[in-house]
């Protein structure tokens, strides 16, 4: 089949897939066949005009031009650089029927990568589809003697300079301002820029900025920090070089409070940028584990300790496997902050840690994973099946590896109890999902 000599197109989308595009198809070369074409800002039922764009064996993709018979669930997006910006995917739909799409998403996601029918619980939303990301990675170029920030255009590297973001907290956007600013006024040189993460803590209503810079380090830093922090409550600065050299201005780290406990992250651990949904998901697993206070719980890839104090204090024994030398430290910091004496806090590739845990194999009630997008996959799995917990419970940010590492785990003898979405980064395709897995009787 070959491409089209125009190529404007009208379409009818079928659907939503994985990644926000919608999925139509069309009939270039008159045959019986047709060619998948995805096209982003669209919505299943519409009619669009779209221009191909990209043409590959099996699938083209366009660009979508304009909406000719519009989806009852289409809204207009607040951000002036939507369909740019590749930070958000669903501006164009309204909330309701993002949840939908995310419901249906998933299902399908599961049936046709791991064949599992059973059907997902109903996903919990967030009570803020706007206004929820406490954190924001922005990225950062020189053009001649000024520095560009914002965020990458859409399935490229070019910047998309940005002044504000709806998903973004409200006291980020006024940072941002007081920040781009600043950077034009040329406090800060920074010649081989890369990325600027900006965080912000509720409980303590301070920001931690962290830069990274290719090559030699930022000049001026002090300068900067000392001005900033006459306009911004900062907790402080840091800057990392390529070569690792690290600079610090003020303190590290920011203090948050979840259900009550203080957390100390560091600018190079990990933080869920939806904090509200955080504490949500805390309790989802909480109400899952079922614990007594007798147990013991392995952790994998248990970060800076969001969810494993919690668990040490409803179980008797809790083992952590994390592979972020920063993330263990802070959840060691936390721990002790908190109180918590029974979390045993390992600093250890995650395959690596398990190898060693079966040379001596505990008697494990519940085995807790979050792994990374990529999933967990079959070497982890195979030792978790080998260590013989009664309970795993899976916590997942990518549908497909999570359906291929449930597969898995149910030939090795478990069980499917329940499947548990959340919208946790509304506006964008992206979701949290809790699987429940029990061993099956004998």
């Amino acid at each position: 089949m070959k491409p089209p000599a125009d190529p404007l197109l009208t379409l009818k989308v079928e659907k939503l897939i994985y990644g926000g595009w919608g999925l139509a198809r069309a009939n270039f070369s008159g045959g019986i066949s047709k060619q998948v074409v995805f096209i982003p800002d669209v919505l299943p039922g519409e009619e669009v005009k779209a221009r191909l764009t990209t043409w590959r064996k099996g699938y083209a993709k366009a660009q979508f031009i304009e909406v000719l018979t519009p989806s009852p669930h289409r809204s207009h997006p607040p951000c002036p650089v939507f369909g740019t910006c590749g930070g958000c995917h669903l501006q164009h739909m309204n909330h309701t029927a993002q949840v939908m799409y995310k419901q249906t998403m998933l299902q399908e996601t599961l049936q046709r990568i791991g064949q599992i029918t059973a059907l997902p619980l109903p996903m919990i939303a967030t009570p803020e589809p706007y206004h929820y990301r406490h954190r924001v990675q922005l990225k950062l170029l020189r053009q001649g003697n000024s520095l560009k920030m914002g965020l990458y255009q859409r399935e490229t590297h070019e910047l998309v300079t940005i002044e504000g973001c709806p998903i973004l907290h409200p006291e980020i956007e006024h940072a941002m301002k007081i920040l781009q600013e600043s950077i034009q006024n040329g406090l800060l040189f920074m010649r081989h820029p890369t990325e600027m993460h900006l965080q912000y803590s509720t409980h303590t209503g301070q920001f931690l900025i962290v830069f990274y810079a290719e090559g030699v380090m930022p000049a001026g830093l002090t300068e900067f920090y000392t001005t900033l922090k006459a306009h911004l409550p900062l907790a402080g600065m840091v800057a990392y070089s390529q070569n690792q050299r690290q600079e610090v201005r003020g303190q590290p780290f920011l203090l948050y409070n979840l259900k009550g406990m203080i957390f100390r992250i560091s600018g190079q651990s990990f933080a869920q940028p939806n904090w509200n949904m955080n504490q949500i998901i805390t309790d989802q697993i909480l109400a899952y584990a079922q614990l007594k206070g007798d147990e013991t719980v392995l952790e994998l890839y248990s970060g800076m300790g969001n969810f494993s104090l919690f668990l040490a204090q409803q179980a008797c024994r809790i083992i952590s496997l994390e592979s972020s030398l920063q993330a263990v430290k802070d959840a060691k910091y936390n721990a002790r902050l908190n109180h918590v004496s029974n979390l045993e806090l390992h600093h250890c590739n995650v395959q690596e840690g398990l190898t060693q845990l079966l040379k001596n194999p505990p008697t494990l009630n519940l085995v807790l994973l979050d792994p990374p997008r990529q999933g967990a996959g079959q070497p982890v799995l195979k030792q978790i099946s080998r260590l013989q917990p009664s309970r795993i419970l899976y916590l997942s940010c990518n549908p497909a590896t999570l359906a291929r590492d449930l597969k898995f785990l149910l030939n090795c003898g478990y069980c499917l109890e329940r499947i548990q979405p959340f919208d946790f980064l509304p506006q964008t395709y992206h979701l949290e999902v809790l699987a429940e897995l029990l061993k099956a009787p004998h």
